[in-house]
This record gives structure tokens, sequence and C-alpha cells, in this order.
């Protein structure tokens, strides 16, 4: 009988269940569930699967006081009632990107400035720290705090058509240990030019760069992806649902559609985009007198294997499977001229996931 054992013994059985197994003690049987209703340690896990976040990484604080900060962060969003700090932050720059609470700014060609945002809440401090003259010009850079990576775009105005992505740590600008190379060299079909424009995302290992560029026959895009801990080898995908599937956003005569296609583990040959190799697709209804431009665009910061990593001040925080994307695009009127329209989609990263086949031998659905 469960409830012969010692109460310690009990929640560390207790602990090792899965959430649906857990809740159902608390319905089936009142002993169970007032030892569960007791527990700080079980309280803040199913607290914690409620909201949506997960277990923050080993630190001085503690299961109470995580349980007391979540709770405080939970009533914070329900009731909308929050304690702001407002903080000045000059924005000289060209570039700046917000992710995984952490804003960073370009102070000309070659600084960034680092602030990491504060969580009352949570209990986060703010701090600000900066990487002064990297050596080149920036044109673009990503960043994922749970490596202390930072990626950072090389494009010389002069010269033939080639990026260089540097890759180096976030405190020290020193080249990433992690990395095999410090610099990955991209071969492009054309020269820069002020109109090019960049998307840069980083997962786990990977690193995916899409370049764009308006061409008098239309518009010019090359997506690369990398794994930057072995060989160099671009893939045609682009946008991580997890850290071995792509998600490409495509629209061509067939209308608006998102494909998912599997990453090889370890990149041994450079697959190309067939529409047809995909493990589940997803088509857009016919908008009737519009059609969909080029200008899809897909956001899903932070990566799903973001974490805050050896953040001690970092109680909890966002879940992979909680989290969202954000489709957008441009609707192009056929009949009037300045009649377009911008929706945006938002995506349950949970709800694309569940339609990924888990085996070679299912079939995802299109």
């Amino acid at each position: 009988n469960l409830l012969s054992l010692a109460t310690e013994l009990i929640v560390y059985v207790l602990e090792n269940l899965d959430l649906n197994s857990l809740v159902a003690c608390q319905r089936v049987c009142s002993d169970l569930k007032k030892i569960i209703d007791e527990s700080v340690t079980l309280q803040y896990r199913i607290e914690l699967a409620v909201a949506g976040m997960e277990n923050g990484p080993p630190s001085s604080i503690d299961v109470a006081e995580r349980l007391r900060r979540l709770q405080n962060y939970t009533k914070a969003w329900r009731e909308m009632t929050f304690s702001p700090l407002e903080k000045e932050i000059e924005l000289s720059g060209h570039l700046w990107e917000l992710y995984g609470g952490v804003l960073v700014t370009s102070v000309g060609d070659t600084t960034l400035v680092f602030n990491k945002l504060p969580g009352h809440a949570r209990g986060i401090r703010s701090q600000e720290w900066k990487i002064e003259n990297v050596g080149f010009p920036i044109r673009d850079f990503k960043m994922d705090l749970s490596q202390y990576l930072l990626a950072m775009l090389d494009f010389p105005q002069h010269g033939g058509g080639f990026c260089t992505i540097h890759l180096r740590t976030l405190s020290t600008n020193e080249p990433h240990p992690l990395a095999s190379y410090a610099l990955i060299i991209v071969p492009l079909q054309t020269s820069y030019s002020t109109g090019y424009s960049f998307d840069v995302l980083i997962c786990d290992d990977k690193v995916g760069v899409k370049f764009n560029r308006q061409l008098a026959h239309g518009p010019y895009d090359d997506v690369n992806i990398f794994h930057i801990r072995g060989r160099r080898k671009p893939i045609d995908t682009f946008t991580f649902l997890s850290d071995h599937h792509i998600l490409l956003g495509i629209s061509d005569e067939r209308g608006p559609r998102l494909e998912v296609y599997d990453l090889p583990r370890e990149a041994r040959s450079d697959p190309e985009w067939n529409g047809q190799d995909y493990l589940c697709a997803f088509l857009y209804e016919d908008h009737g007198p519009y059609f969909v431009s080029h200008n899809i665009l897909i956001q899903s910061n932070p990566a799903p294997s973001w974490t805050p990593l050896n953040d001690t001040e970092v109680p909890f925080f966002a879940a992979p499977g909680s989290r969202v994307l954000c489709l957008s695009y441009e609707m192009v009127s056929v009949g009037a001229r300045d009649a377009n329209e911008f929706p945006a989609h938002f995506i349950p990263l949970q709800v694309l996931l569940a339609f990924i086949p888990e085996s070679p031998n299912e079939v995802g659905m299109a």
C-alpha cells in the first residue's frame, strides 16, 4: 500500500510520475491529494505546467522561492498588474535585437551594447555589457544566450558575392570554443548592395541565414543552414521547429503554404528543395481577389533549444511546447491599388509538432 510508506517516500514516488498521473492521484484519493497539496515540490511542478513554463537551471533559489515567484508572475499576467521600471536605452545605431530577455543595440558599425532586461516577478536584475570594435562593419547579427554564441555578418561592399559569418562569444568577443570554424564563408550569386536584407536564426548547433534582394527580374532569396560543430553543409530550408526539424514558408503558383523538413543529424549532402520531400505541409486558403506576395516572414524567437543555461537568477522559463510562431505576409489586391492587407497568423508550436510523423514509416499531414 503506497500510503503505508513515509510521507517523504510517497512524495519521492509522486515526483517520478508524469503530470497527468500526478493530477489523477489528486482526484482519486483524498490522502494523496493532501500530500500533493502540501508538497512545495509537487505544487511547483504542477504550477509550471499550468503556466507553460519549465524549471530553470540549478542555483541558490530554492523550490519554495521559485514557487512564490512563479505565483507572483502568473498573477501579474492574469490580473494585468505589473511593476514597470522605465530605463532609457539609446538606439543610435541601425541594428537592434530583442532575444531571450536581452536587448542588443548597435553603436556605429562595429560596437554592440547588451542590456539584460529586469523581471520583477521572477526576481531578475538588469545587467549591461558592451562588445567594442569587432573589426568589421556588422551588417546583421543573432545571439543565443544558452550557448553564449554571437553570429555576426560581414558583407564587404566591394568585391565578389560572398558573406562571412563570424562566430564569437557574447561576453569576450573571442572565437566561440564550441564552433569548428570561427569564420564561415558563404558564396552568393550577387555582390553586396544596400538593397540586401538578412534573416539570421540559431538553433542548437545550426545557424541559418537568409539573404534577400530585389532584382530587376524578381526577388532573389538564398537560404543556408550550417552545422557549426561539424563539416559545413548548406541545406536549403529555414526556420527551426526543433533541433532537427525545419519549417519553410513558400509562396508560388500553388499558393502560400508551410512545409516541414527533416534536418539530418550530420550534414552529408546538399539537399535542394523540390516541394515534394516534406514531412508534412499546410496549404493556405484561396484569398479570392488577393494574391499573396513573396513577403512571407516567420518569427519564432527564441529558438526551441533555448534555455537560460547558467543564469542562476532565472527561476523558470517558457517551455518549448508553449511557444508560438508568428507568420505574416502581404496580400496584394488585384483590383484596388492601395487595398493591400497584411495578416498575421499565430500558430502554437505544439500544434505543428503534433503533425510531424514520429517514425520513417508514418505519413505526415499534407
